[in-house]
C-alpha cells in the first residue's frame, strides 16, 4: 500500500511540474511516464489486496495495461531523444547569458568612454568659442580707444 501510494503521489506531482511549466519541451513524455509510473502503482495495490479479494483477471489486465504503457513510453521516448539531446544544457545557457552580459557590459562602457570624450570636446569647444569672443571684445574696445572702426560687429553670441 505504501509503494502505491507513492506511485500516486509522483504523477501528481509531475503532472503539477508540467502544468506550471509552460515552456517544458516535451510534456507527453512527462504524462507517459506519470501513466506508467501509476499503472505500476495499481498493479502494486492489486498485489496487496489479494490476500482479501483474488481478482487475478483484474490483475493481468492492469499488467497488460501497464506493459502496453510502458512500451508506449519507450517508443514516445525513443522518438523525442534526439530532439531533447539537442537541447542545450543549463550550463551551456549559463555560459551564453553570461557572455552576452559581459558584451552588453562591455558596449555599455565604450558607450561611456564616447560619452565623455565627446562632453569633453564639447566643453572645451565651448571654453575656446567664448574666449574668441572676449577677443574679439577685446579688439573692438582696443579700436574704440585708438578711435578707428570695430573689426567685428557681431560678437554678443549667446552660447
Amino acid at each position: 500500500m505504501a509503494i502505491f501510494a507513492a506511485y500516486f503521489a509522483i504523477p501528481v506531482v509531475l503532472f503539477r511540474f508540467v502544468r506550471a511549466r509552460d515552456d517544458f519541451p516535451v510534456p507527453s513524455v512527462v504524462i507517459l511516464f506519470s501513466l506508467f509510473i501509476l499503472a505500476c502503482g495499481l498493479g502494486h495495490l492489486l498485489e496487496a489486496t489479494m490476500f482479501w479479494w483474488p481478482a487475478y483477471r483484474l490483475s493481468g489486465l492492469v499488467k497488460l495495461v501497464t506493459a502496453l504503457v510502458s512500451w508506449g513510453t519507450v517508443a514516445v521516448l525513443a522518438w523525442t531523444l534526439p530532439y531533447l539531446l539537442s537541447l542545450p544544457g543549463l550550463s551551456k545557457l549559463n555560459r551564453l547569458l553570461e557572455n552576452e552580459i559581459a558584451e552588453r557590459r562591455e558596449a555599455q562602457e565604450r558607450l561611456q568612454s564616447s560619452y565623455e570624450e565627446l562632453r569633453n570636446f564639447s566643453s572645451s569647444a565651448i571654453d575656446r568659442e567664448e574666449r574668441v569672443i572676449e577677443l574679439k571684445k577685446e579688439v573692438n574696445s582696443l579700436l574704440d580707444a585708438i578711435g578707428k572702426p570695430r573689426k567685428y560687429n557681431s560678437v554678443e553670441i549667446e552660447l
